[in-house]
């Protein structure tokens, strides 16, 4: 008996050990997870010991040292260029390693290695779009510059020292849970994360959408939908202005494809409501007569944060501003002399090409009347927990081939090749580190030509006196239209004829109005001699100018309220048209009071406005139901613009658009006006049924910082209260706003300088620094940067690291 029992404890004992050493389904091995010594017990508090402390770093070319600020930002001092880097990418890799590992992943179609077979269909797309493709061309650049070259090569040393000292146990908290490891950090993984930041910003098009549209409503409504200019775009650079350049000369031809035997399947979009404000304004507009520089990108709101913020310092350089956790340089911020700031250009860069093949191999395609080859790449993908998949990628001349026969849910009998400027050869990293190096205007123009994608509208400003705004990227040469729907991939006319040369890319320089600025909306009016089409924003950009326009005392104090500004100009133009189109009879009960409500609304999407929950829902289901054509679940449609439908509303309120289908009745804009008005006050019910009595716009909206991951729940940070709105200067939606808040004053004899973002300069979880910005970001609060010029040492920082070389 008692062998028995030995036995069966022997084999229980085995047993438990197995089971705590093997990972089961989604669950990491628990044995090594819940390890006091090891596990995610190690990742809990702060690992940074926040007291001066001397380091032996082995590839330092000599002693250096990284003082941190109260909010815990790092003041790297070196001695040269390699170990300014270097010691970049070892205090990244310390802060993100696994934001940077996951999100290189992601944009390199690797996820599958560390999530299993859930992660291969976003793989292939990312794959299958030319991502890897696109950043060995940028690598190529970057090893041909010496700079760029000792930037990078330091950058990614710096990463891997910090990856070659780590155990288990040092791994941040989502390596252990999603039981899998760091991997060496390369020039490509760097070159990835830039392409991330193009597909993020420079992917989003509407050529199928206005292909099928076109095709299903005709030529003369679909110009009244989706014009490439509408009537007052207050565009970026004043409309009049003179362009002192000879336009290049181009074949012309209106071509485009049939929809005919296309699909074209939504596996990952850009979220639309990517944007960003910029401006600067000039002394003559500023109570203190220096320039002022704010700048907000409109981006995700995850944890960890976007952005990290860092201060570089070095012979020949001196920059402080926000970095991505990955690559070298800062891309937004300032130095002793200049500072500048950024938004996406919004314009279409991204064309799709119809390609018919000879068979079903794909070897050769149709184009001028006879077959041409593709170039064909058997691509291997690694799956965690099953077989290696296999996929073939073809190319064009035009670009890969992304949709075709063999893609997953992809009936079409014609491929989709994409030629797209972020698979083109270029050099971000060295147009940032002359902008990080830049003293002057000069500086500033010589800096941009090697951006090319995603193309931005670099704002800029400097202790002179100078205010500038350039819009700069790779822009191609297009006949008018072209790209703007499906093109004929078989016929030469319709490939892209070359680039706008890039010194006649839209800018200005010390404009006579005093002020520059930027929020995605158009570059130019419709005298711009090149055509152009893109996502454009209408509505924030008026509003920031009309504020610029009002004010000739700014001060940072007033740029802060305004960056932070919950007006809703959408609102302020048919409100009151609205209120007085609908027809009350039908809307008895707590719907009159919620009428009342909306009349007395002074038209803020403010956190504590009960009017804002009831206006975005009212305009919510106004805009559905007038563009009911448009929600085919099956087709990839759009809407026409929030400014179209209201322009629509306020002159031809009997428009064919307003009649719903399948009603058997025929309804004009009042009758949508009144309809939504019911539809919005029952689905306000129902959530106050759902959630409460409480239905302001904060609660109602409830903004939530994501962690990265998707699934690590715990790691949110969620109903924070703030503000905001689609197109509000203060851009706050759910999951997406103003990612990094900079204002900048440039003083003639120092700079001032306050930001903030959403969340906090730590990866890890369990550090107080992961979330301590989250709330104050919310609230529309900043903290004062503390920015060391030139020459100083640890002044007003809490503590410093020595690093000594071997």
């Amino acid at each position: 008996m008692k062998f028995i029992k030995f036995i069966i404890a022997l084999v229980l004992m085995f047993g438990i050990a197995y089971l705590l050493n093997t990972k089961t389904g989604s669950i990491p091995p628990l044995g090594k997870l819940l390890d006091p010594f090891h596990g995610f017990w190690q990742n809990a508090g702060e690992k940074l010991k926040e007291h001066d402390q001397s380091f032996t770093l082995p590839g330092l070319q000599a002693d250096a040292s990284v003082s941190w600020d109260k909010n815990r930002v790092p003041h790297i001092i070196a001695q040269n260029n390699h170990d300014l880097f270097y010691l970049q990418g070892y205090i990244h890799a310390r802060d993100r390693l696994w934001q940077m590992d996951i999100e290189t992943r992601l944009a390199g179609g690797k996820l599958s290695e560390a999530v299993g077979k859930s992660g291969l269909k976003t793989d292939r797309f990312f794959r299958r779009i030319g991502m890897v493709y696109g950043a060995k061309k940028m690598i190529q650049q970057v090893r041909a510059d010496a700079n760029s070259n000792t930037i990078l090569s330091a950058y990614c040393e710096g990463v891997n020292q910090y990856i070659s000292q780590l155990s288990y146990a040092d791994y941040p908290v989502e390596f252990k849970l999603m039981d899998y490891k760091p991997e060496p950090w390369t020039m490509l993984k760097t070159a990835l994360l830039v392409k991330f930041m193009a597909f993020d910003l420079a992917w989003r098009d509407d050529d199928l959408a206005f292909t099928k549209i076109r095709e299903m409503i005709g030529a003369e409504d679909f110009e009244k939908l989706f014009p490439d200019f509408p009537g007052a775009p207050d565009p970026i650079i004043p409309a009049g202005n003179p362009w002192d350049f000879t336009a290049l000369n181009l074949d012309s031809i209106f071509n485009i494809a049939s929809s005919e035997n296309i699909s074209m399947l939504k596996v990952m979009e850009p979220d639309k409501h990517n944007g960003s404000n910029n401006w600067a304004v000039a002394g003559s507009k500023t109570l203190s007569g220096a320039p002022i520089l704010c700048n907000d990108p409109h981006l995700g709101l995850n944890l960890p944060s976007l952005w990290y913020q860092i201060q570089l310092s070095a012979p020949g350089i001196n920059v402080y501003g926000v970095s991505l956790a990955g690559a070298p340089t800062v891309i937004i911020g300032f130095n002793d002399s200049i500072s500048w700031g950024m938004t996406y250009a919004a314009r279409d860069v991204k064309d799709w090409y119809k390609i018919t093949f000879e068979n079903a191999s794909r070897h050769r395609y149709l184009f001028d009347g006879s077959w041409k080859n593709t170039r064909i790449e058997i691509d291997t993908y690694q799956v965690k927990g099953s077989a290696n998949f296999i996929d073939t990628l073809v190319f064009t001349h035009q670009g890969p081939v992304v949709f075709d026969p063999s893609y997953p849910g992809d009936t079409s009998l014609s491929g989709l090749a994409v030629r797209w400027t972020a698979h083109d050869p270029s050099n971000e990293l060295l147009a940032l580190y002359h902008l990080n190096k830049a003293q002057n205007t000069t500086d500033y123009l010589k800096a941009l030509p090697d951006f090319a994608c995603p193309g931005q509208n670099f704002v800029y400003a400097d202790r002179k006196g100078n205010i500038a705004i350039f819009q700069q990227g790779k822009f191609p040469l297009k006949w008018k239209e072209q790209g703007k729907f499906i093109l004929d991939g078989s016929r030469s006319i319709n490939d892209w004829q070359g680039m706008i040369p890039q010194k006649q890319n839209p800018h200005i320089i010390n404009p006579d109005r005093g002020f520059v600025s930027s929020a995605n909306q158009h570059p130019t009016d419709s005298t711009y001699p090149y055509y152009y089409t893109g996502d454009f924003e209408y509505y924030r950009n008026q509003e920031i100018n009309k504020m610029l326009r009002s004010n000739d005392s700014i001060t940072p104090v007033w740029m802060m309220e305004m960056q932070n500004n919950n007006d809703i100009m959408l609102a302020d133009e048919l409100l009151p048209l609205m209120l007085n189109m609908l027809k009350h009879e039908e809307n008895p009960g707590n719907a009159k009071q919620r009428v009342d409500m909306l009349t007395a609304w002074n038209r803020q999407m403010s956190a504590q406005s009960e009017a804002a929950t009831i206006w975005h829902l009212w305009w919510h289901f106004f805009y559905h139901l007038t563009w009911d054509e448009f929600d085919k679940p099956h087709e990839k449609l759009v809407f026409p613009e929030d400014y179209i439908t209201a322009s629509i509303l306020k002159k031809h309120p009997d428009n064919h658009f307003f009649d719903i289908e399948n009603t058997g009745e025929t309804e004009t804009a009042k009758d949508i006006v009144s309809l939504a008005f019911s539809q919005a006050n029952d689905s306000l019910n129902k959530w106050i049924n759902k959630n409460g009595s409480d239905f302001t716009w904060s609660k109602f909206k409830s903004t939530r910082l994501t962690h990265l991951s998707q699934t690590l729940y715990p790691f949110d940070v969620g109903e924070l209260e703030t503000g905001g709105g689609t197109g509000v200067i203060n851009a706050t939606t759910k999951t997406h706003g103003p990612s990094w808040r900079m204002i900048v004053a440039m003083d003639s004899d120092s700079i001032r300088a306050w930001g903030i973002y959403p969340g906090g300069q730590s990866g890890n979880p369990g550090s107080r620094y992961y979330d301590n910005w989250a709330k104050p970001w919310a609230a529309g609060k900043y903290n004062r940067i503390v920015f060391l010029p030139s020459g100083s040492k640890t002044v007003n920082t809490s503590f410093t690291e020595i690093f000594k070389t071997k």
